[in-house]
Parts: C-alpha cells; structure tokens; sequence
C-alpha cells in the first residue's frame, strides 16, 4: 500500500495525481456544511419570536444552539472510531440523511408548536454534523496537492460560516412578528428540507471515498485501515501529549468557542440598545462575511507563502497578530457601544465586521498548524480534536453568557420579550467584555505555540532533494 510511503515522505512511492472530481466533492462538502450550520444558528437571530411562538425561556432557545456542542463533545471519539472504520463517503452520507431527517421533523414542532419536537429535530441536526465539522484538513489532506490545502481548508470552512451568515441574515427576514408568528417559521423550515434533500442526492452520487492514487506525497492515510477505539484512544493521546500542539489548542478553542458563543447570544447582547431582529441579522451576517473572505485570503497567502520552500515560513504569525488586533477592534466596539447606544448601526456593523474578519482568518492557519505539530497524526483526529475542545469551549461560555445577560440560567418556559433597561445594557457590555478577554488570551497562546512543521520539513527537504515538481492533474 501506498499509504505507508506516502506518511513516511519516502521517495519511492507510486505516482502521485490530482482529480478534478475533488472540486465536486469540496461543493458538496461545502453545501452540507452550509446548511447544518443554517439549522445550529437558526433560532438565534429571532429569540424574541421564537420564545413566544414556542412558550420558552431565551435559554431554552440558547440550548436549542448549545445542542450542537454538547452532541460533538459527547461523540467526537466515537466519530472518529466511524471514519476510519466506515470511511468518508458513508460518513458523509450519514451526515446527509440526518441532516434531512432533522429538517423534517421541525415540521411537525412546528404544526403542534411543540418545543419538544422543535429539540429533537435539534438533537439530530447536532449529531450531522460531527463527520464535517472537524473534517476539513482531513478532506483538503485526502483530495488535494500540498499547495491546495489550506486553500481548500479555508473554502471548506468558509462554507461553514456562510451558513451562519445566511441564517443570521435571512431568519429575521423570513420570521417576523405577526399575529400569528408561527406561521412565519414555515418558509424557513421548507427552505431547510429542499436543501438538505438535495445534499443527500448529491452525496450519493458524488462523493468517494478516496482517490485512485494520492494527491501527495504525504496524502492523509485515515481512510486505508481500519481502527479499533482502543487506537482512536491511542491516537488521541498521542496527539494531546504535544506540548506545542496543547498551547494551541488553547489559543484554537478560545477562538472558536468564543466565536459561536457569541454567536448564538449576538441578538440577547444588542437588543436591549434599541436594535430589530433585522439590522442585528445584518451586523452579524457582515461579521461573517467578512470572516469568510479573510478565511479565503489567508489561506491561500499561507499556500503561496508554504509554495515558496522559505525556511521562514510560520503559522504563529497571523494567528497571532489577527487575534491581538481582533481583541483590540472589540474594545473600540465597547466604546461606541456606550458612546452612541442604539444611534450608530453602521459604525457597530464595521467594527463587528472587522472582528468576524480577524477571527475567522485564524482557522485554515491553526488547522494547519494543528496538522502540521502532530504529523504524522491522521488529519481527521487532529481536526475533529480541535473542535472537540472548541465546541466544549463553547458549552462553558454559552452557559456563562446566559447567566451574564439574563442574571439566571433559566432553560424552561418563558415567552419573554426584550429588556431595554439600563441594567441589560450594562450586563451586555459585560458579555462583550469577557469576549475581547478570551480573544487577547487566544492571541496570547498562539504565540507561544512554538513547535516543528513536521510536515512542512519533510516536503521542504524532499522538493530539496528530487527537486520540486508542480502536482499532476488528472481525470
């Protein structure tokens, strides 16, 4: 087999080839990611009329989010248990189907507007996404040339986040108050069954397991054997006994975590300044789109810049730079917060723009270098490692945003409406303060993350030593 060549960097492996069929398998990967991503935060951006519609508190609404990460954490070994045992196409179906299945039955919660179904749906919606959160160095490992990867992590991830962004942007237009405001949820929840129906056709016929020969000379070897999760275990360990790897990990989780955290609770923070469901879906959907062209922009710099062999080549700069700027940019937030209120959308909508930039161009560089510090550790284990410790990240701060703004953590019933009093504001800007501490703490870890390319070197002294040669492109 190829596969132990291929991870040893040894020279006498098979022919290496590139398939354009890796560019339909990243469009359906993206738009399954896209669309489980809709259904996390879909609730978010409309937590007054969802309270109501439903009969619950802001924190059952927060928990419908905080289903996500409680699923990944729960079963994150597990999945990777599934990937090697099963390999990615099955897993990618897997995905699909309870994607569908969990679009569906948000129907039936929503013909009995009954909370309970609406968390059951949830529930499976969360389980979907564990074969893709993780998995895009993974895939971009598997399908793509050493100069295409981070490009690939990037668009991959980006397509997580424009899920995000579509949600916060569209789920305010479409679900408005009304005298019957849950009639308003049903274009939504069609809009989510039609996509994620399309998604399972696509993957059925698209994707594959693996390529005929690898893109690489050190292609990703998850898929080629088969582990027990006494070795899932084993590898895990492995890859949590790096020193550097762990200073990341913190810098990595920090960011993410803090990331959907204030996500999820972004329209509990600026409601009470005055802001509709509409213009805090549009400032929240600028943070991502912002984030998704700075992802795309710094991964592929970080693919010329690893192109050029240059021994000075690093991942810790930009993470470490965009996050301390990403921290300094929210204390500027909290001042014209205060200064100017619920007077200055624009002027919010930049800055939080300019964050969601920040913050996003920091993924594709810390998967990589996640990658890069536990080679030759499968890039699924490390990747879904690092989400794991992110979305758990997540969890904490879901809770502790929670309780900053509603001064209880209260999942129950509710039908509660906005507080604009003095006090919510001042617990608001509490909430964006602990964000932009988390972030200088991120950006603070990510400079001590001082470790080897493993991966790097070894591609770097065999271009040295063959001489580099451009990928082959294939059928």
């Amino acid at each position: 087999m190829y596969i132990d060549n291929c991870r040893a960097g040894i020279q006498d492996e098979p022919s290496v080839q590139l398939y354009p069929r890796r560019f339909a398998i990243l469009v359906v990967f993206c738009i399954t990611g896209f669309i489980n991503q809709y259904q996390w935060i879909c609730y978010a951006p409309v937590p007054n009329i969802t309270s109501r519609t439903y009969d619950v508190s802001y924190g059952f609404v927060n928990l419908l989010s905080l289903t996500f990460y409680i699923a990944y954490v729960i079963l994150i070994i597990p999945t990777f248990w599934c990937f090697s045992r099963f390999g990615f196409r099955k897993m990618m179906l897997v995905s699909a189907a309870l994607n569908f299945i969990g679009a569906s039955l948000k129907l039936l919660g929503y013909s009995q507007r009954n909370a309970y179904w609406l968390m059951i749906a949830q529930i499976i919606c969360a389980i979907s996404q564990l074969p893709i959160l993780g998995t895009p160095p993974f895939l971009a490992a598997l399908w793509f040339g050493e100069h295409e990867r981070a490009t690939a992590t990037g668009v991959a991830f980006m397509c997580l986040n424009l899920g995000i962004a579509a949600s916060m942007l569209m789920q305010p237009a479409i679900v408005k108050e009304g005298n019957t405001p849950v009639a308003t949820f049903y274009p939504s929840f069609i809009f989510q069954i039609g996509v994620t129906a399309f998604v399972l056709i696509a993957t059925l016929f698209i994707v594959h397991d693996r390529p005929p020969k690898p893109p690489c000379a050190t292609s990703s070897e998850a898929v080629t054997q088969k582990e027990s999760i006494l070795d899932t275990l084993h590898q895990w360990g492995v890859i949590l006994y790096n020193l550097p790897f762990l200073i990341l990990l913190i810098s990595f989780s920090c960011t993410m975590g803090n990331f959907w955290a204030f996500t999820t609770v972004f329209a509990e923070v600026l409601c009470p300044f005055g802001y509709s469901n509409q213009v805090m879906g549009a400032m929240a959907a600028t943070n991502v789109f912002a984030g998704i062209v700075a992802t795309l922009a710094v991964g592929a710099a970080l693919d010329k810049w690893r192109k050029t062999g240059s021994r000075h080549f690093s991942y810790r700069i930009p993470l470490a730079a965009f996050g301390a700027i990403a921290a300094v940019v929210l204390v500027i937030f909290i001042i014209i917060l205060k200064r100017d209120g619920g007077s200055n959308p624009v002027g919010l909508a930049v800055l939080y723009g300019l964050f969601g930039a920040l913050q996003n161009a920091t993924i594709p560089a810390a998967l990589e270098l996640g990658v890069e510090l536990t080679y030759p550790a499968s890039e699924a284990h490390v990747g879904g490692t690092m989400m794991g410790f992110a979305n758990l990240t997540g969890i904490a701060l879901v809770l502790v945003y929670t309780r900053v703004i509603q001064g209880s953590l209260n999942f129950g019933a509710g039908g509660e409406t906005c507080d604009t009093s003095a006090q919510q504001q001042d617990r608001s800007v509490v909430t964006i303060i602990i964000t932009t501490a988390i972030t200088a703490v991120a950006a603070l870890a990510a400079a001590l993350a001082a470790g080897k390319l493993q991966r790097f070197e070894l591609e770097r002294k065999r271009a040295e030593h063959i001489g580099a040669s451009p990928d082959l492109e294939g059928k």
